[in-house]
């Protein structure tokens, strides 16, 4: 057949660069913010192109002391090259949506005395850089996202002497973060044993 030694180089080409690692990987991070009360979570996703590259999608949860930050974003991810199957350093850059909310800032110290609204969504970015070390993973995420502005109203009677006027206030949405991560799938491909017959 005309199409033997075409069908035979692309067996040999997908043979040559077949994966060791599966495809899919699914997990879990909690991390540490350089704010007061500091806390974020998060779901991540990703598909292996090939051994060293990664897509993948980051949903988190930052807390801090104002204001909350939700955001979704898709990254790339590269994996160095020279180290053992299981220490796997990388670095990655991703881009998203940062979205700010907030029940409470300032106020005089009264609950709900003040609320944000017509807050701004962001596109932002963060890089990262860590390891996996078998199906867990150590990283540091600095995401880079312009301040959002909103409106800052006042919960309270306009009689109330701690009642003020709207104004305009912004929030910061920039973060850095130190995460702990667990993963699902991903790891490397287990090699079945063949049965040699005598």
């Amino acid at each position: 057949m005309k199409y033997t030694p075409f069908i035979a180089a692309m067996l040999f080409f997908c043979t040559v660069h077949a994966q060791e690692y599966n495809k899919v990987k699914i997990g879990f991070t909690l991390g540490y913010l350089n704010r007061d009360q500091p806390f974020t979570a998060s779901l991540e996703g990703g598909y292996r192109i090939n051994d060293k590259m990664l897509i993948g999608y980051r949903t988190e949860f930052a807390a801090a002391s104002d204001h909350n930050i939700k955001s979704k974003s898709l990254f790339y991810q590269i994996y160095f090259s020279g180290f053992t199957k299981k220490f796997r350093p990388f670095v990655s850059l991703g881009v998203g949506q940062y979205t700010p909310s907030t029940d409470m800032a300032g106020g005089c110290g009264m609950p709900q005395a003040n609320r944000n609204v017509n807050i701004e969504k962001k596109i932002g970015a963060f890089s990262r850089i860590g390891f996996d070390l078998g199906h867990f993973s150590l990283m540091v995420d600095a995401n880079f996202v312009a301040k959002s502005k909103s409106i800052l109203e006042s919960n309270l009677s306009p009689t109330d002497g701690a009642y003020h006027t709207p104004y305009v206030q912004y929030l910061s949405n920039s973060y850095v973060t130190l995460k702990l991560g667990f993963y699902f799938g991903g790891g490397k491909k287990k090699v079945k044993a063949e049965k040699i017959n005598p």
